[in-house]
């Protein structure tokens, strides 16, 4: 029997591939995505891979190269598979976030430079994530610069938010009567739920979008001007980012924005804000 829905979307609106059962489509995806990413694949390597004899395995790539005959060749010399660059795919579409999701198992090794850990307690996140799916408000004891030692207050949650250094939680907070960014590691408790004051719908700064224009440093030479337009993809030397207000200081955070915040060597502050007036006002 069929799945009348695939769990993932295919690349091609053939009638004929929406026969093929969703745990074939998943092989045949498989089978797309090594080649995208190794370049090569045996049928052995595609036998260990889907755990599965050589006859059967023989079956998939027949099945494969009936539906994308272009796609792939064997060379007779290496007795390997070869995937056709310049043919489409039909079933995988590459990513560099898949990429970083699958590196192990492709065998393409990624390392990442760590930050050091925050705090994330695993009940506070539980009870404010119970909180957003109930529409309720929730008491936490949070600390803060102002008050180190903590103190209770009621929030209205309404998402988790990651930036590149730590969790926060975007929530109403019923004392300040203000949307309020609250970092996780912070909370020490929580308490009773309750109804919610203000919810998602009427958080402006959230819902509303900027438009951040990040262009290169005028200090730097012509040359490394045009290496910062590549590397960012800029047009006309503009690269524009759409961003909600709400994580604009993240953004300005992350790329030192800050227009009081000038550093002495270009080449750590490779780009600034080319519209200055029309965003400095939303901060």
């Amino acid at each position: 029997m069929t799945n009348p829905i695939p769990l993932f979307p295919l690349l091609d609106d053939d009638p004929a591939l929406d026969e093929i059962k969703w745990d074939a489509q998943l092989r045949l995806e498989e089978i797309e995505r090594w080649l995208y990413w190794q370049g090569s694949l045996s049928r052995s390597e595609l036998a260990e891979k889907f755990r599965m004899s050589k006859q059967q395995t023989s079956a998939i790539l027949k099945q494969y190269q009936q539906l994308h005959p272009t796609k792939i060749w064997l060379n007779g010399s290496t007795k390997r598979y070869m995937p056709n660059d310049d043919v489409t795919n039909r079933f995988y579409q590459p990513s560099i976030d898949d990429l970083l999701i699958q590196s192990e198992n492709l065998g393409v090794p990624f390392n990442y430079v760590s930050v050091p850990s925050r705090r994330m307690p695993l009940d506070v996140m539980r009870d404010i994530s119970r909180a957003i799916y109930q529409f309720k408000s929730i008491e936490i004891t949070y600390h803060s610069q102002k008050d180190p030692a903590g103190k209770t207050r009621r929030i209205s949650p309404h998402r988790f938010v990651q930036t590149s250094k730590r969790l926060h939680v975007r929530a109403w907070c019923h004392e300040s009567q203000g949307y309020r960014d609250f970092i996780v590691g912070r909370i020490s408790a929580t308490g009773e739920m309750a109804l919610m004051e203000q919810s998602a719908n009427e958080d402006e700064a959230w819902h509303h979008m900027i438009s951040l224009m990040l262009k290169p440093n005028p200090r730097l030479s012509k040359a490394q001007k045009q290496l910062i337009e590549l590397d960012f993809e800029m047009t006309q030397g503009i690269r524009t980012l759409e961003v909600r207000q709400a994580l604009l200081p993240y953004y300005f955070e992350l790329y030192t924005l800050w227009p009081d915040y000038q550093i002495d060597n270009p080449l750590y502050q490779p780009v600034i804000l080319a519209n200055n007036a029309d965003v400095l006002k939303f901060l």
